[in-house]
C-alpha cells in the first residue's frame, strides 16, 4: 500500500488553489486519533473515502464528527463537495460508536445519511443538522422529527430547523380555546408538536432562517457593494414570545417527563460586507428553567459568522515539510490541515 501521508501529499498538490508559498498559509491542525474530526463547512468526499480505506481503525474510533452534506461546491459556503453522498453515508457507517454528529446541510434533504445516523442509536447523544440561510431544505419534517425522537433514545441534545411559516403560525392570534377545538377535530402536524413529545432531550437548538424581506421577527435587510445599507431591526418581543410558546407546547404535551433544561432559538440571516464578501449573522434567544420552574430569557443580538470558520483557500492539505523530513512516512501522525 502507498504510504498514507504520501498519498495525501499528491492530493494536496492537485487541490492547491493558491500560488502563495505553503509556509505563508495559516493552518488548523486536526488529528484523527483524538476521535474528534472536524471538516468544517466542506464535504471532502475524496478525503473521507481515503480515511475509511486507509485508516479504518482510526475512523472506527471517531466519537465527534463535524461535516457538511453537499454533492457540489456551494458558492460562499462549501468549497468542496463530495459528488456522491453515499461516500458520506459510508464514512459515518464505518464509525464504531458515534456520540456527537454536526452536519451543515446544503441538500434538499438528508435522506442519504439517515440510515447511517440511526446505526448509532445506542451511542448518539448529540445530533445537529442545519441548513444555512439561502438553502431551502426540508430536512426536518414532522415525520423525520418523530423518527429521530423515537429512533435515537440516547439523544440528549438536538439542533434542527423549522420553517419561518411554522414559527409565524405559532404566534398567530388564534385563542387557546379555538386552537384546542381545531386540534381535536384535526390534530396539527408540525415539527414543534412532534418535538414536544420528546422525553429524553435536555437541550434543543431551533434555527429559524430569516429571508431578506421583512417578517414578524425582523425588518427588511438590504445591502450594496459596500456592505449592509439597512441591517434590518430585530424584533425582540416576537422572538421571546416564540420561545415561551414552544416551552408551553412542551409543558402541555402528553409527555409529562420532559428533561428539557435549555432551549435556544437562533435566527440566521445572510449578509455581505465590503465588496460583497459573504458572511452570516444570527441573533438568538436563550430560555432556561431553574430548579423552581422559573423561566429565564436572554436575548443575544447580532452574532457575526455563527457557522464554522471558512477555509481561507478552500483546500485540504497535509504538512509538506513534516512529510518530507520524516524518517519513516509510514509512522507519521495523520494530521489534516484546513487552509
Amino acid at each position: 500500500m502507498r504510504p498514507y501521508n504520501t498519498l495525501f501529499r499528491r492530493q494536496a498538490i492537485r487541490g492547491l488553489s493558491t500560488n502563495r508559498p505553503f509556509t505563508c498559509q495559516s493552518t488548523h491542525i486536526m488529528d484523527i486519533n483524538t476521535g474528534n474530526v472536524d471538516f468544517g463547512r466542506t464535504c471532502p468526499g475524496i478525503l473521507m473515502e481515503d480515511l475509511r480505506l486507509n485508516m479504518p481503525e482510526s475512523v472506527a474510533k471517531i466519537r465527534k464528527l463535524q461535516t457538511s452534506l453537499s454533492r457540489y461546491r456551494v458558492p460562499d459556503l462549501c468549497a468542496l463537495g463530495c459528488a456522491d453522498l453515499a461516500i458520506v453515508r459510508g464514512f459515518i457507517s464505518s464509525i464504531g460508536s458515534l456520540q456527537e454528529l454536526h452536519v451543515i446541510n446544503y441538500e434538499p434533504d438528508a435522506s442519504a445519511i439517515w440510515s447511517a445516523i440511526f446505526q448509532h442509536a445506542k451511542s448518539l447523544r448529540s445530533l445537529a443538522i442545519h441548513s444555512p440561510p439561502m438553502i431551502r431544505s426540508l430536512v426536518w419534517t414532522p415525520t423525520t422529527t418523530s423518527q429521530v425522537i423515537q429512533g435515537l433514545p440516547q439523544l440528549t441534545r438536538l439542533e434542527l430547523d423549522i420553517q419561518l411559516e411554522e414559527a409565524e403560525s405559532l404566534l398567530s392570534p388564534t385563542d387557546d380555546a379555538q386552537q384546542q377545538q381545531q386540534q381535536q377535530q384535526q390534530p396539527i402536524q408540525s415539527v414543534i408538536c412532534k418535538l414536544a413529545e420528546a422525553e429524553q432531550l435536555e437541550s434543543i437548538l431551533i434555527n429559524v432562517n430569516l429571508p431578506d424581506s421583512a417578517n414578524i421577527f425582523a425588518d427588511a435587510h438590504t445591502w450594496n457593494a459596500y456592505g449592509p445599507t439597512g441591517f434590518g431591526l430585530h424584533h425582540q418581543e416576537p422572538r421571546k414570545q416564540l420561545a415561551l410558546k414552544i416551552l408551553d407546547k412542551m409543558r402541555s404535551s402528553k409527555s409529562q417527563r420532559s428533561q428539557l433544561k435549555h432551549l435556544v432559538l437562533r435566527f440566521p440571516r445572510r449578509s455581505y460586507e465590503d465588496r460583497c464578501q459573504f458572511w452570516t449573522v444570527a441573533s438568538s434567544v436563550h430560555a432556561s428553567r431553574d430548579d423552581k420552574g422559573i423561566i429565564n430569557l436572554e436575548v443575544n443580538e447580532r452574532a457575526k459568522e455563527y457557522l464554522p470558520p471558512w477555509p481561507e483557500y478552500g483546500g485540504i492539505f497535509v504538512e509538506f515539510d513534516a512529510v518530507a523530513n520524516a524518517a519513516d512516512v509510514n509512522h507519521m501522525p495523520p494530521y489534516i490541515y484546513f487552509l
